[in-house]
């Protein structure tokens, strides 16, 4: 899925898995930014909202201001995240004071590799319970909290045999 330059409030949720030999790639041409949903009162949106799904690969977009997690992934596998900057997630919101800008939970033989998170309303990479995934190249910094001691640029929690290496935090 080519995306072309443009402002999108809305959130992409994936209905298949890809596979190994074609997964699943939505790429962002220059100029592209995603804010994911409008909040309602009850919910909040990621741009990204990936669950138990496989060979998905999501490439070079600006993702700013989402009311949740900028990208939120959950019980999936080999998923790339690649080349995205991601930023302000969690704000404004009243529902999700505190954010994660990538987030992936239970999720294995994944790639975050080459993306920037900053200004996040929490933590700026965030793997829960996620097995044998590489977290290289990142940048990430300047991630806050206003109501919890959180603020890493990085954590893992839960997981084991993960590679995280070349970041700066």
């Amino acid at each position: 899925v080519h995306v072309i330059h443009g402002t999108y409030a809305e959130t992409v949720f994936h209905e298949r898995s890809g596979t190994a030999g074609n997964p699943i790639t939505y790429w962002a041409d220059p100029g592209v930014v995603m804010t994911g949903r409008p909040e309602t009162l009850t919910t909040a949106y990621s741009a990204f909202s990936l669950g138990a799904r496989n060979y998905i690969v999501i490439d070079g977009f600006t993702i700013t201001n989402t009311t949740s997690k900028g990208i939120y992934v959950d019980a999936s596998n080999h998923v790339t995240i690649t080349n995205n900057h991601v930023s302000h997630a969690g704000a404004p919101s009243l529902i999700h004071p505190y954010e994660q800008g990538i987030y992936m939970r239970n999720t294995t033989y994944s790639t975050i590799s080459g993306n920037t998170t900053d200004h996040n309303t929490c933590i700026g990479i965030r793997v829960v319970g996620g097995n044998n995934n590489l977290i290289s190249n990142n940048t990430s910094y300047s991630n806050y909290s206003v109501v919890e001691t959180d603020a890493a640029g990085i954590e893992l929690t839960g997981s084991s045999y993960n590679t995280v290496i070349n970041n700066l935090t």
